[in-house]
């Protein structure tokens, strides 16, 4: 008897002390956040016929020139032979910062856009801001970057994705030293600059985060209180956007159970591409990133993938600038194939293009509306006179 209760005391425990665990962690990494928009998220009411890929680069190379050159001189030899659904290699988005300018990198860079692998968009990182000093480094931002060709399409107005610096979209992140933003009507701003989605999400971890979930949705701003972004509609089929709404372009968050990394518990599914035995270039998480079923409602056939790393780092581009990563575009292409599904490879502008094609009711072959809004940037052809450093 006395054995029995030993047993039963350790059992309740360890039950306790697992339930203590779950509740630091949920508390901790901030999943209270996602979680019951996550577990009400119904399962996916389509097989898709076509599957956007896009990776989301926060490409941040300081001053490592040798980093860039690397990158143009791997990435044609890593990814050269791969090819979608459309004949097109895999497609990066480089995130480059604004605060970080230096225009010989973007000028290296841009010898992968003109060869088809990719293309450059803005990415910010700033602190205790005012509206004001937030639309002029905007308007800084896109007079450096069309020195080489980018954010502005051939009849010279500018467009651009977006991803914010330490995660912290309209003034959402309100912890440390120092406000990495400063902004509450970050939003009107950037739409008024030129942005034509937000790619910064899902920030794993951080307050940032918002309570929608593996949605592309519309925000709009409420500049007296950050984070207006954590309410919203999502894009339908053959709805008209309200007024002063800004898009947001989500990767995808869930649960992973029974990993061989986690027995006990979950590994959370972000999307990332980061260099640790989680977030490593995987065919195992394709399954989960199909699952979070993002798309424009009314399209379920259509579903956006978006990854995200930090390319420039060590850590990361031993994940994104690998062989391993080219056997998982290779992968997926041969699924598409088995599966008589469209694999196109993305990015941030052509993804933007296709939801809005589907948002207008287009159907069909997802990859012919590549340029359905926003064209190709300027810097697909090379200037005159512009010479790689």
């Amino acid at each position: 008897m006395r054995m029995r209760r030993g047993i039963r005391f350790l059992i309740a425990a360890v039950f306790i002390a697992a339930l203590a665990i779950v509740a630091y962690r949920v508390q901790s990494r901030r999943i209270y956040i996602w979680l019951p928009a996550y577990l009400a998220q119904p399962a996916a009411a389509a097989k898709p016929t076509d599957i956007m890929l896009l990776i989301a680069d926060h490409y941040e190379p300081g001053k490592n020139d040798g980093m860039v050159d690397e990158w143009v001189r791997e990435y044609p030899k890593l990814f050269g032979d791969i090819r979608d659904s459309d004949g097109r290699p895999p497609r990066h988005t480089f995130f480059y910062p604004a605060e970080q300018f230096k225009l010989s990198q973007l000028v290296t860079l841009n010898a992968l856009v003109r060869e088809g692998y990719g293309e450059i968009e803005l990415h910010l990182h700033h602190k205790d801001d005012t509206s004001a000093s937030l639309r002029e480094k905007l308007r800084q931002a896109k007079q450096d970057f069309l020195q080489a060709g980018a954010l502005h399409t051939p009849d010279g107005q500018p467009h651009f994705g977006f991803v914010h610096g330490n995660w912290a979209l309209d003034n959402s992140v309100g912890e440390g030293p120092t406000n990495v933003c400063g902004v509450n009507d970050e939003i009107t701003i950037l739409r008024e600059e030129g942005a034509f989605a937000d790619f910064t999400f899902p920030a794993y971890e951080t307050t940032a985060q918002p309570p929608i979930v593996n949605q592309i949705y519309y925000a709009w701003d409420d500049p007296t209180r950050p984070k207006s972004y954590a309410a919203g509609e999502p894009v339908r089929v053959g709805a008209r956007p309200r007024s002063e709404a800004f898009l947001i372009l989500q990767g995808p968050i869930g649960l992973r159970w029974f990993t061989p990394w986690y027995r006990l518990f979950p590994v959370v599914e972000f999307g990332g591409m980061e260099g640790d035995p989680q977030t490593m270039p995987e065919f195992s998480r394709f399954d989960h990133w199909l699952r979070a079923n993002v798309h424009v409602q009314g399209r379920p056939e259509w579903v956006f993938i978006k990854w995200h790393t930090h390319g420039a780092y060590a850590r990361d581009k031993r994940a994104v600038l690998s062989a391993q990563m080219a056997d998982l575009y290779r992968q997926i292409a041969e699924y598409g194939r088995s599966q008589n599904v469209r694999i196109h490879f993305v990015t941030a502008r052509e993804a933007y293009n296709i939801l809005k094609a589907a948002e207008s009711g287009r159907a069909g072959d997802a990859g012919q509306f590549r340029d359905f809004v926003i064209p190709p940037y300027k810097n697909v052809s090379a200037p005159a006179g512009e010479t790689r450093r």
